[in-house]
């Protein structure tokens, strides 16, 4: 009796922390993350309003930080991609690993891109990050005015799990003057944008019922949803 209200008062603990923000559950690397949505911060100052919509973290100077508390990455995190804004000549994002001195898992250049406005993705490789942790996104660059504009980030990897999600277009999106929208090896999946999405070619991408689009061989592939948007994925051998 007194071990049942044991574990009935333990679980309402957990749901009190839970509700009141005092325990939180891990975040998916692989899906979406907003860089408004940071945990803490330096001296960024964001989040500062993004022309494509919603908001992005802004006010970004040499030596300031963003933490994402708790992130989880999965068995293995191979690419981290930024979709991101410079007017002046960008600079560089380091991710490193539970403090801003930490683990240095990868290092993003950003160059400008022509204004605020002007929105690209840009992506590095990961020295295959895995567990959870707290991801402190490091800016670097020249020490005088701001240096770009975060909207968001995503990773991907062979260790995603099956539970994460992104209202992204993918996980490894380039930069622009590519012929391509992502890049991704055999084996690696994508979580794609709600609707339904038709693959040009199922031997090089594959779209599962749950809305996952799998690498499968070496090639390019154009996704269409049934609303018309177009992906262009293409495939790399291991």
């Amino acid at each position: 009796m007194e071990k049942s209200r044991f574990k009935v008062m333990a679980a309402a603990m957990v749901f009190l922390l839970m509700v009141s923000g005092g325990l939180a559950a891990a975040k998916s690397a692989f899906s979406r993350i907003e860089g408004e949505n940071y945990s803490t911060s330096s001296s960024t100052g964001g989040p500062k309003k993004a022309t494509e919509g919603g908001e992005s973290l802004g006010f970004i100077a040499n030596g300031s930080w963003a933490r994402y508390d708790g992130i989880d990455f999965g068995s293995e995190a191979k690419t981290f991609t930024a979709n991101v804004s410079s007017a002046n000549s960008g600079g560089t994002i380091e991710l490193r690993l539970d403090s801003s001195t930490g683990k240095l898992i990868g290092s993003c250049t950003v160059n400008g891109t022509g204004g605020w406005d002007k929105w690209v993705n840009v992506s590095c490789n990961l020295s295959r990050a895995s567990g959870t942790h707290d991801l402190y996104l490091v800016f670097k660059g020249s020490k005088s005015g701001y240096l770009f504009n975060l909207n968001y980030f995503q990773l991907s990897g062979s260790g995603a799990t099956s539970g994460s999600s992104s209202s992204s277009s993918g996980s490894q999106p380039v930069s622009s003057g590519s012929s391509y929208d992502f890049g991704l090896d055999e084996g690696d999946h994508i979580n794609l944008p709600s609707g339904d999405w038709q693959s040009s070619d199922s031997s090089i991408v594959k779209v599962s019922k749950n809305g996952k689009a799998v690498a499968k061989g070496e090639g390019i592939a154009v996704l269409t949803s049934s609303t018309g948007r177009q992906l262009i994925i293409k495939v790399e051998g291991e």
